[in-house]
């Protein structure tokens, strides 16, 4: 710190020095003295340079050297993904179809087999004709049947129609008149409808036959077949003697 005030102290004394010089010689070449008022001790001053205090020299900032930038990495190529299989879906399992349990068959019971020997052919028509004798003798026993059954209802026709019939008193003693009335019935014997078919050739006679069909209102008939087979529409002969019986 002495070394750097010596050269400042220096120039201060030469200062001082030339300032008392230059004071002398205005005092010698200047005939009028002038007093010079002393300086206050306390005004004296001596001017001394600060000693510039050089900055120390920066040292010399080293070149930033810039890193270089690092290569950037290739980018890596991904592979591909493999396509991944879907797995084939399972094919559902197809619903069994449920089998019933059928029924055990009923046991047949086998019957054994009876020795069979085969007829022979005169028994064999002989049978034939006692098959057809049969039917016959049943057809006409039938036929009997519904003739006797016919035969009776008829006469009970004829005499249901004799209790009403009023002959003429002229006609009674002519036996040889005849007719013939036709009479529809129904089912139960009642009247439908009366025709003369054949006359008489009476006239009195004829109209008294015709009143005493239509005053009997129901007749004696028989039910079912034998009643469409023979007693829907019949005829009727009126003569003298039907009157007395």
């Amino acid at each position: 710190m002495d070394r750097d005030l010596g050269p400042a102290l220096a120039i201060a004394l030469t200062l001082h020095l030339l300032i008392v010089g230059a004071v002398t010689f205005t005092w010698s070449s200047e005939p009028t003295i002038n007093r010079v008022r002393p300086v206050p001790p306390h005004v004296l001053a001596v001017i001394m340079e600060k000693p510039s205090v050089k900055p120390a020299p920066k040292p010399a900032a080293k070149p930033v050297v810039k890193p270089k930038p690092k290569p950037k990495p290739k980018p890596v190529a991904k592979p591909e993904p493999k396509p991944v299989a879907k797995p084939a879906p399972k094919p559902k399992p197809e619903p069994k179809p449920v089998t019933k349990p059928q029924p055990a068959p009923p046991a047949v019971e086998t019957k054994p087999t009876p020795s069979f020997t085969a007829p022979k052919l005169e028994e064999l028509l002989a049978s034939e004709d006692r098959e057809i004798d049969s039917a016959a003798a049943e057809q006409q026993a039938l036929a009997a049947r519904e003739a006797t059954e016919t035969e009776t209802y008829a006469a009970a026709i004829r005499a249901a129609l004799s209790q009403r019939w009023i002959i003429p008193a002229t006609a009674r003693e002519k036996t040889s008149l005849s007719a013939d009335i036709r009479i529809r019935l129904l089912p139960g014997g009642e009247v439908l409808d009366v025709n003369l078919i054949r006359s008489s050739g009476d006239r009195a006679f004829d109209d008294s036959a015709m009143s005493a069909v239509r005053s009997a209102g129901r007749l004696p008939v028989p039910s079912g077949e034998l009643f469409n087979k023979s007693f829907r529409d019949i005829t009727i002969n009126f003569n003298p003697q039907m009157a007395g019986q």
